[in-house]
């Protein structure tokens, strides 16, 4: 009795390109099945709606901190970890960062002081992301790259911990920390993807705080002009960063990648992508308002004990105050994306 064996099919260039263009009809269908959405085609108004049961603004931020209260002490002590890390990195620059945030911060009073609402706003935002990455201390590449990672691995640890405290498992900070970092690389990835989806928002706020605040304008239609160009900008960079920024936490997903990450982000945003990035904002203008809230009595106080007994000036208690502060918003930041996350994955509407 014969054994049938299989025919043997010659890979000639006509079958090569046959198989790439079936397997490109394939995802190109698959694709299009998940998202509604054409490119100059009007959507129907049955397309785009699409359910995403939430809470209010106030109550959805209640529950987040009502999350934060009862693992208050796990989460202070990632906090105080990324505070010492940050530290460390930063070193011998701690001190000299002072003068660079109480410059910063006089230069936001005093533009808030002269009505000028628009460039206080960025002034504090500059402060803001400046030691939320490390860049106030910045004297070398190196710390600052350390300061993104230390960050990077806040994400992970307070991402891993909270998780697996949702699913009712006995964890301590100690397994948070060593067990998290897996998916460091591929974070970053995102990151890279992030930072060149915010360059339009960025160049476009540059720009109008520019036209805005340097005057020489005979009649507003020019002015005008460039804030709603800047507008546009800035919505079309919350458009993009709202897929990467639930790509961030998929990624903590077991045998997950960055590319797949983007695209099961995608289908989740699909139709409701507005109010998701509704929220983000809410999250971080909540974020920065309570840091400089924290931040800026403290620097007067910080400056007046300065000025009466001089050893102060050799202790960088400003700049590692600072540096806890932006530990603790980015651990705010995680909690209410991930409750958030976890609120959009339970509604199982299709997009379509």
């Amino acid at each position: 009795m014969t054994q049938k064996t299989k025919p043997k099919y010659k890979k000639t260039p006509r079958s090569i390109v046959g198989r790439f263009l079936a397997a490109w009809r394939w995802r190109t269908r698959s694709f299009l099945s998940r998202r509604p959405h054409r490119s100059f085609k009007p959507t129907s108004k049955y397309d785009y709606k699409r359910s995403m049961e939430l809470p209010g603004y106030i109550d959805f931020t209640w529950e987040v901190v009502q999350l934060l209260w009862q693992y208050r002490r796990p989460l202070l002590l990632l906090t105080l970890l990324f505070a010492a890390l940050s530290t460390l990195a930063t070193g011998a620059y701690q001190i000299a960062s002072y003068e660079n945030i109480r410059k910063a911060a006089e230069d936001a009073a005093q533009n808030t002081g002269n009505g000028q609402f628009l460039a206080a706003g960025y002034s504090f935002l500059t402060l803001f992301t400046s030691n939320f990455t490390g860049s106030a201390f910045r004297q070398s590449e190196v710390s600052t790259l350390l300061g993104v990672v230390s960050m990077l691995f806040l994400w992970l640890s307070v991402l891993w911990f909270i998780r697996h405290s949702l699913a009712h498992r006995i964890v301590r900070v100690r397994d948070a920390v060593f067990r998290s970092g897996g998916p460091v690389v591929a974070l970053m990835i995102l990151q890279l993807i992030a930072l060149v989806q915010l360059i339009p928002g960025a160049l476009g706020v540059t720009a109008a705080i520019i036209i805005m605040t340097g005057g020489g304008f005979d009649n507003v239609i020019i002015p005008a002009f460039f804030c709603v160009a800047a507008g546009l900008l800035v919505i079309l960079s919350l458009y993009w960063i709202t897929q990467t920024v639930m790509a961030c936490v998929i990624i903590t997903l077991p045998d997950v990648y960055p590319l797949r990450a983007m695209r099961l982000a995608g289908d989740l945003v699909t139709s409701r992508r507005l109010r998701i990035a509704l929220r983000m904002l809410w999250s971080m203008v909540m974020v920065v308002l309570a840091w400089v809230v924290a931040l800026y009595p403290v620097i007067l106080l910080f400056n007046w004990l300065r000025s009466m007994f001089d050893f102060l000036q050799y202790v960088p208690f400003v700049s590692m105050y600072a540096t806890f502060l932006s530990g603790a918003a980015l651990t705010f930041v995680v909690v209410y994306t991930y409750l958030l996350y976890r609120k959009i994955v339970s509604d199982n509407d299709p997009p379509a």
